[in-house]
């Protein structure tokens, strides 16, 4: 037997060896290779960690599951495969505690790489368990760090002071070889404005969140007064306070991984003597925002920040103060003219970055609306939006409210338009404009009133008129001004030929398209036409076909080319197949003279070599 002594855990190691088989004989070489198990391959032999102070690691110890084996505990509620899991351990210093374990990225002898570089090659995935008191202790949670991951946060808020915490690392997949890692125990220290008395001043905006406030809850200790409106104690609370600058002011708290927070705001001369004016706790893990009226400018008020369970959950949160818009309230809203021409011609921008809002339609969330007004100069309006600058709004909500704006919403559409019909000529209209999403979406918009054309949809589409020769004396005479966000009008038509040729005159003006459809029922493209003529074959006579014609337009550059046009639909010229060419008789003399024209002809020849597809008779 050979003995082996000095070795590194977690280390592969390699030798070779050879019998003596008398005198001078010996057997050929042969190597052997193996890895030595891990220092902390079992829980009894955990290696200690010492927690940080602070919120960075100052104490960070290499680990590594290479030459490690299965210790036979149960898996967790996170699965993965423990069957190379290390076991570390510490004292819990204060309530809340971060495990920060980032893997080295440098199995089977591979350089660590940039974070832009990784694969998930380079990392392999992980799985962090966490147990109580001893080896035997119960099971406390767990979490799993994906294979390519830079690094992972295990945050853990409900620890005894005192208490010896055990943790598992392993591979959560299948992992022959094993691989090394660097991990460490931070903390959460106790924030200055833990306490009334220590409250954060925050600066009050004008509109705009400019300057923001932050904190994290799971630095917090426990209070029991003053009592919340919203819940009962404990409060893992932190302390802000502003000076009051407007008779209107907004609080709103954003709140992180997905927390349930609770804002706050009292009133009074000192701490000692604070009254509750009012609290919020409307989202689950949305933000939490509170409109404050009839202030007193000068006066200063408090503002506590919580989470519902009352347990100091780990959750960073911005706050911000400021004064509404203008046109955050109904009171305020901003009156919108209405254009008797094309659209965005005359436009309203603006943004919703800094709006808050409650409601909306479903399934929408009015978290970020402004209101608007306008007065209706025709029985028909529509009510476009387009997302523009960066951020741009997402998924704009166009919300109605008729004529008066206390009132529950009428009608509403997430797609950044509305179509409002039977309006009331001199009557003033309130609507809003808000995000589809109730977490994110705010950005800037584009807002236009224009008075469309009765044909902006497939299910009102203007008649067409159809000639029923190739003579084009029935002319339809159109417009698409004042169309919506798509540029595009819609028309109808009864299929007088197997064969119709559909053409459209816009002068050059706007550079129109044309798509033929089976109906509005079937939106199957039949055929396209990016020029003036548009050829339609294999029609059943008889048929009403839906048409959209669409002006040029670039919707991220508000350029939309409307203007009137003319549509003429004719059938083929006779002799526009060889089976109905025209006989011309020869003469001495021309003295008999047919007169042909390819102007309306379409392609006979499809294929082969000789000019396919050119317009023939």
């Amino acid at each position: 037997m050979i003995s082996l002594t000095g070795l590194n855990p977690s280390q592969p190691y390699s030798f070779i060896m050879r019998s003596s088989c008398g005198g001078d004989n010996y057997s050929p070489w042969i190597q052997f290779e193996f890895v030595t198990a891990s220092a902390n391959d079992e829980c009894p032999l955990a290696v200690e960690l010492f927690p940080s102070a602070m919120e960075y690691c100052d104490q960070s110890i290499e680990g590594s599951t290479i030459g490690a084996s299965a210790s036979g505990q149960a898996v967790g509620s996170c699965g993965g495969q423990p069957d190379d899991d290390v076991w570390f351990k510490f004292i819990a210093t204060a309530r809340s505690h971060n495990i920060k374990l980032t893997p080295s990225c440098s199995q089977n002898n591979r350089p660590a790489r940039q974070p832009t570089e990784f694969t998930s090659n380079d990392c392999e995935a992980y799985t962090m368990e966490l147990y109580s008191d001893s080896c035997d202790g119960a099971f406390l949670d767990c979490i799993n760090l994906p294979a390519g991951t830079f690094g992972t946060d295990f945050v853990k808020t409900d620890l005894s002071i005192g208490i010896t915490y055990f943790l598992r690392v392993f591979g959560t997949e299948v992992f022959e070889s094993g691989s090394n890692f660097n991990i460490c125990v931070t903390s959460f220290p106790q924030p200055v404005n833990d306490s009334c008395a220590g409250a954060e001043i925050i600066i009050s905006n004008e509109t705009f969140c400019n300057s923001l406030a932050y904190g994290n809850l799971a630095g917090a200790t426990p209070s029991f007064s003053p009592s919340s409106l919203c819940q009962g104690a404990p409060y893992y609370d932190l302390w802000y306070k502003f000076a009051v600058i407007d008779t209107i002011q907004i609080v709103e708290v954003s709140f992180g991984n997905e927390a349930d927070g609770v804002v706050e705001v009292f009133s009074g001369t000192s701490c000692g003597t604070l009254t509750s004016v009012t609290c919020s706790d409307i989202t689950t893990i949305g933000p939490e925002v509170l409109v404050l009226d009839s202030l007193t400018i000068g006066d200063s008020l408090w503002i506590r920040v919580f989470d519902a369970t009352g347990a100091g959950v780990n959750s960073n949160f911005e706050i911000c103060v400021r004064t509404p818009n203008a046109n955050e309230f109904c009171s305020g809203a901003e009156e919108v003219l209405t254009v008797s021409g094309p659209l965005m011609v005359d436009r309203l921008d603006a943004n919703t970055l800094s709006a808050f809002g409650s409601g909306g339609c479903t399934p929408f969330y009015a978290d970020d609306d402004l209101w608007y007004s306008f007065v209706a100069d025709h029985d028909t309006h529509l009510i476009a939006v387009a997302p523009r600058d960066y951020p741009a709004i997402v998924e704009p909500v166009v919300e109605f409210f008729g004529i008066d704006c206390d009132s529950s919403g009428l009608i509403c559409n997430g797609e950044g338009e509305l179509l409002l019909d039977s309006l009331v000529i001199g009557e003033e209209y309130y609507f809003r404009v808000y995000s589809a999403d109730s977490l994110d979406g705010k950005g800037g918009f584009a807002l236009s009133i224009v008075a469309p054309p009765n044909n902006i949809f497939c299910n009102n589409p203007d008649t067409l008129l159809v000639n029923d020769s190739s003579e084009c004396v029935l002319v339809n005479e159109c417009t698409n001004v004042g169309s919506g966000l798509d540029n595009s009008v819609w028309f109808t038509f009864v299929a007088q030929q197997s064969t119709q040729i559909i053409h459209l005159d816009d002068q050059g003006t706007f550079f129109g398209y044309m798509t033929l459809f089976y109906s509005c029922d079937s939106l199957f493209s039949l055929a396209y036409s990016s020029n003036e003529y548009l050829v339609a074959h294999d029609l059943v006579p008889g048929h009403n076909y839906s048409l959209r014609v669409t002006g040029g337009f670039s919707l991220s550059n508000l350029y939309f080319l409307q203007s009137s046009f003319s549509i003429c639909i004719i059938a083929p010229a006779p002799n526009d197949e060889c089976s109905g060419a025209i006989t011309i008789l020869p003469t001495g003399q021309c003295d008999s003279l047919i007169f042909g024209s390819t102007l309306y002809a379409t392609p006979s020849i499809l294929s082969e070599s000789c000019h396919p597809q050119f317009n023939d008779v």
